[in-house]
C-alpha cells in the first residue's frame, strides 16, 4: 500500500483515508456551502496565486492527491480565482460526463486527459487562469524517475514540460478539509521551472512528501503510486520502447 513507506503510519489512520475518500465522493453531489467566507479557513500562501497570475502567463498548480478539491475549489471561487482541474478519463463515458458536470456545478473547469487535453490547457493559460494538475501518480507510465519517501517510481513531467516550453509559473500547493469544515491551505511561491525534467520532478516529490507527512490521512492515493516494476524504463532497467502515446492523464 502508498503509506508503507510512512514511517509511524497506523491503521487508524487508513480508517481516516478511507472515511476521507468516501467524503470526496459525496461531496460531488453536496450543495456549496452557504455563507462560505476565507477569513474562516486558514490560508498559508494563498497570495501566491494572485503573484503568479500577475506575470500574465497562467498558472499551473501542481498537487498530490492531498485533501478534498471538491470542497476546497470553494476557495478558488470565493477568491475570484478562475481554476481549470485536469482529470483522468473515466469508463464509461457518461460517467466522466458526469462528474465533470458536478464539478462544473462548484465553479470548477474540467479538462478531461486525451485528446485535446493539451489544446485546453493553453487555452486556459492563455486566458491567464489557473491550471491544476495532480501529479503523484504516473498514469501514462512515461513519467520521470524519482525517489519518494525513500523509494524508487516514476512522477509525471507534464507540468513541467509546459511550464519550460511557456515560462508559465508554477505552484505546489493543496489544502484539506478538517473534521470541523475548516479548510488549511499549504501554498508554495510560484517559479519558473528549468528544462531539467527529471530535477524538477524530483523537487515536486519532495514537497509532496512534505505535504503527505503533514497530512497523511488525507493522502487519497487509492491506486498504487509504488509499484514493483514501475518505472523501470525510466531507470534504464527496461530498454522496451514504450508504444503508447504520450498524453496527459490528470486527477482521477
Amino acid at each position: 500500500m502508498n503509506l508503507e513507506p510512512l514511517a509511524g503510519w497506523r491503521q487508524a489512520t487508513v480508517r481516516r483515508m478511507f472515511i476521507r475518500n468516501a467524503q470526496y465522493y459525496l461531496s460531488l453531489f453536496a450543495r456549496r456551502p452557504a455563507g462560505f467566507r476565507l477569513e474562516d479557513h486558514q490560508l498559508e500562501g494563498w497570495e501566491h496565486f494572485r503573484e503568479a497570475l500577475a506575470q500574465g502567463r497562467g498558472c499551473l498548480l501542481v498537487s498530490p492527491h492531498v485533501g478534498d478539491i471538491n470542497y476546497y475549489a470553494e476557495l478558488f471561487v470565493a477568491s475570484g480565482l478562475p481554476v481549470n482541474v485536469l482529470v483522468e478519463e473515466l469508463r464509461p463515458a457518461k460517467l466522466s460526463q458526469l462528474a465533470a458536470e458536478l464539478r462544473r456545478r462548484r465553479g470548477v473547469n474540467v479538462i478531461t486527459g486525451g485528446r485535446g487535453a493539451l489544446r485546453e490547457i493553453y487555452r486556459a493559460l492563455d486566458r491567464n487562469e489557473i491550471v491544476a494538475i495532480i501529479s503523484d501518480r504516473d498514469v501514462a507510465g512515461d513519467g520521470q524517475p524519482v525517489t519518494f519517501f525513500g523509494r524508487r517510481t516514476t512522477m509525471p513531467h507534464y507540468a513541467f514540460t509546459i511550464a519550460a516550453r511557456r515560462k508559465t509559473p508554477v505552484v505546489f500547493g493543496t489544502a484539506v478539509r478538517l473534521d470541523d469544515g475548516h479548510i488549511v491551505a499549504d501554498v508554495r511561491p510560484p517559479f519558473i521551472p528549468s528544462t531539467d525534467a527529471r530535477a524538477e520532478v524530483q523537487r515536486m516529490a519532495s514537497v509532496f512528501e512534505e505535504f503527505i507527512r503533514r497530512w497523511p490521512d488525507q493522502w487519497l492515493a487509492f491506486q498504487p503510486v509504488f509499484r514493483e516494476g514501475l518505472g523501470a524504463r525510466a531507470w534504464g532497467l527496461d530498454q522496451t520502447p514504450d508504444p503508447r502515446p504520450q498524453t496527459p492523464g490528470g486527477e482521477g
